[in-house]
């Protein structure tokens, strides 16, 4: 037999690059850190419940992979309208804003400041040109300092745990999709005709999970591998070419000689693991890509349900937690009818205070957050715990983009190594996207027999290209 194809990471991207080699008729090995396949879109269970790693949710876009996912889960795919919902000033607002509930909800004074800051900033800047070149300043400019406070920057600034003074107008790009001011009146009006978000979601009955648990027993069938609680080591180079990976399980450790490596691992992870080393600057830019992990709190209740939104945004700045999504609004197959789940995302650094404290403290301050909300009646909880996700977002800093450069170009010296998804492209994208690169990545080395420009042909997935 040849030599395998090795997919590091059995995510949506891994799995996705790793079921189209083995359709092929091409030998993959696929190893996986955790005991389970999907990586965050992975659906975990607990004494008869089913729940996600927060809400995760396909969209009904073009290419291949809806037809996938289709095939996979079939009529279990439930599919209807996105319910999401901004938490202001102790009010929930739907999301996307409309000014007619902005008028009704918001006190006088902050609807006047909005709309005096936007006014402002809209006329001033048709005469004068002033920088926008991170985050905060872009999103003044174009929305008013009230607006973008409420809307983004108090938000912004909890998730990624730095000023976003310091976080790059890329993101703003990638995320609020660069609205002019007709636009946003129009949207805030109800009249605009453009799409700014995904207004429909589909969804598997047993959760999110269930699509890679499939994908990966496709492979499977295919003939492919997958290796669980494997930990990569090193990446083996002779000449330009990888040869070799090495990995542990179970404490012992073993090597594959490989054809071709699809990496879907940290580029911190995977930058010091290639063999020999890399230019120091290419670790350099590795080792400084600055990443962020998060908490995620579950509060299981004895009611049978909470909301009617799928999740709601806390952008308030007096809220610690981001995010709150009831996984029962998606899917009331997932845990029993009289019950529900609540779950609460907080951000932090590994290793600091919060990430060390214990399940229980974890809980006593999402209470402590939440308690004007009046969600939550400590009588009414059956069960609470924590997941821990580490380094599980990317931060887009101001000069991210140059470090991402210089790493992409040094690694496309490689010719039979890619990086993909999310953490290997240094992504905030969806899963679609993240599974259609996999799918792009998997067909390019099947037509050329290499990954030589790959990144080229990867660009209208690379968000901050």
């Amino acid at each position: 037999m040849g030599r395998p194809v090795v997919i590091l990471g059995a995510g949506p991207a891994g799995l996705a690059a790793a079921w189209k080699l083995a359709e092929a008729g091409r030998q993959v090995v696929v190893l996986e850190q955790q005991p389970f396949v999907g990586g965050m879109g992975a659906t975990q269970h607990r004494n008869g419940l089913r729940y996600d790693f927060g809400p995760h949710a396909f969209h009904d876009k073009p290419g291949e992979v809806m037809p996938l996912v289709r095939s996979l889960v079939g009529e279990e795919l439930l599919t209807g309208p996105i319910n999401i919902r901004l938490l202001l000033e102790n009010r929930l607002y739907r999301y996307p804003l409309k000014l007619e509930e902005v008028i009704r909800k918001m006190n006088l004074l902050t609807t006047a400041r909005i709309f005096l800051d936007f006014t402002v900033v809209s006329l001033l800047y048709q005469f004068i040109s002033a920088p926008d070149d991170n985050f905060e300043s872009w999103g003044v400019k174009r929305f008013g300092k009230t607006l973008y406070d409420l809307s983004f920057g108090y938000y912004s600034g909890k998730v990624w745990g730095i000023p976003p003074s310091e976080i790059s107008r890329i993101f703003a790009r990638g995320k609020l999709l660069n609205p002019g001011f007709r636009d946003i009146i129009k949207r805030l009006l109800g009249t605009s005709k453009k799409e700014f978000y995904w207004k429909t979601f589909l969804y598997p009955r047993q959760g999110s999970g269930t699509v890679y648990d499939r994908l990966a027993a496709r492979i499977e069938a295919a003939g492919g591998t997958i290796v669980r609680g494997a930990e990569v080591m090193a990446l083996r180079r002779e000449g330009e070419r990888v040869r070799s990976v090495s990995y542990t399980r179970h404490g012992a450790q073993n090597t594959l000689e490989c054809e071709a490596v699809v990496s879907t691992i940290l580029l911190a992870d995977l930058v010091p693991a290639i063999a020999p080393t890399l230019d120091v600057a290419l670790l350099h830019a590795a080792n400084r890509l600055r990443l962020r992990s998060l908490i995620l709190v579950y509060i299981l209740l004895d009611v049978p349900k909470v909301f009617d939104f799928h999740w709601a945004y806390l952008v308030d700045k007096r809220f610690r937690f981001n995010r709150c999504s009831e996984p029962k609004n998606l899917s009331g197959e997932m845990m029993p009818s009289h019950q529900t789940l609540l779950c609460f995302e907080v951000s932090c650094n590994a290793g600091d205070e919060l990430w060390r404290a214990n399940d229980e403290e974890v809980v006593r301050m999402l209470l402590e957050d939440i308690k004007r909300f009046k969600v939550v009646e400590p009588k009414q909880i059956a069960a609470s715990w924590c997941h821990r996700l580490d380094r599980a977002y990317n931060v887009y800093d101001v000069d991210f983009e140059h470090k991402m450069d210089l790493l992409l170009f040094g690694l496309g010296g490689i010719p039979n190594l890619v990086t993909i998804g999310r953490k290997g492209l240094f992504l905030q994208n969806d899963m679609h996207d993240s599974m259609a690169m996999g799918l792009k990545a998997a067909q390019l080395y099947l037509q050329q027999g290499s990954f030589a420009h790959a990144y080229n042909h990867l660009s209208p997935y690379i968000e901050w290209r």
